[in-house]
């Protein structure tokens, strides 16, 4: 697979190729690798990934800044890396845990099951249910194989981990602004009746939280010395008995090696509940009830 970079001298240049290369090294081991068509540390990460995806419009500066993606390119995968990555905020212990994450991406999508679409409203609760697995699984999985490579954790891979769990703790339990704008767009639903409108508008408040759960039950349930903090839970919109479900489904399908999810559907249509979501299946049709939260 290529390695395209973009940044730095020669001489850095050819250390960040020797950090890319945990990549290949991992796929040598495999008997069915993923299909990778590149690396790439551009100098412009957001006009890669639009140029790779025929996109105009990602951006990395979302809620948080992402520093690394995975693009389909048919039925191959690039990988992307943001130069931030290289600079004193990571060191190559931090960069293997992110790189192996991206990676780990790409394994799921040979693993993971085709979904059904026999009931368009499981079909969407399957698709959400996986896009939050998939994540769960890279980092737990990323965790792990960093684990093996650094069995000493350095300082900054320490302050990272806590600053994650942190973060995305808070994001959980800091969301009240969120939870009263999606009240809000309910209630002007309730006006102009129009569902597509509705989901778009709450769309980046559900992808952030749904998200902010999934990253920090995978931190917690490696990181078990922070498993305390479930318990102390105070009580907030987000920060639910369906939530809990959800994570505690994700760590059982994970510690089992188990992909097949369909059975986890009740978790994730409650999960979306909180969201003011709900599918049914009419007409062959999934119809989606605009309920109040």
């Amino acid at each position: 697979m290529k390695i395209i970079i973009e940044i730095g001298n020669e001489i850095q240049r050819q250390q960040i190729e020797n950090e890319l290369k945990l990549i290949p090294e991992v796929c040598k081991g495999m008997p069915d690798p993923p299909p990778i068509c590149g690396i790439w540390v551009p100098e412009d990460f957001d006009a890669t990934i639009n140029e790779l995806q025929e996109t105009d419009n990602y951006r990395s500066e979302r809620c948080q800044i992402a520093v690394a993606k995975n693009v389909y390119v048919g039925d191959e995968t690039a990988l992307v890396f943001s130069k931030e990555l290289f600079t004193d905020l990571h060191d190559n212990h931090t960069r293997a845990q992110i790189i192996l994450h991206e990676f780990s991406h790409t394994i799921n999508r040979q693993i993971f099951p085709k979904l059904l679409k026999e009931s368009p409203s499981n079909h969407e609760y399957a698709k959400n249910i996986y896009i939050l697995f998939d994540e769960y699984w890279a980092n737990r999985k990323s965790f792990e194989i960093t684990d093996k490579i650094y069995p000493k954790t350095s300082e900054r891979y320490q302050n990272l981990v806590r600053s994650s769990v942190e973060g995305f703790l808070g994001d959980i339990l800091n969301a009240d602004e969120e939870y009263l704008k999606i009240k809000k767009e309910i209630r002007s639903f309730r006006v102009h009746g129009d569902v597509i409108h509705f989901m778009y508008s709450i769309a980046e408040y559900y992808d952030t939280i749904a998200k902010a759960v999934t990253y920090f039950f995978s931190y917690i349930h490696h990181f078990t010395h922070y498993s305390h903090l479930v318990g102390n839970l105070p009580a907030k919109p987000f920060a639910t008995e369906s939530a809990l479900d959800l994570g505690e489904f994700f760590k059982a399908k994970y510690e089992n090696n188990d992909t097949a999810l369909f059975d986890g559907l009740k978790y994730m249509e409650k999960f979306m509940c909180q969201f003011g979501l709900h599918f049914k299946d009419v007409n062959g049709d999934a119809y989606c009830t605009v309920l109040d939260i």
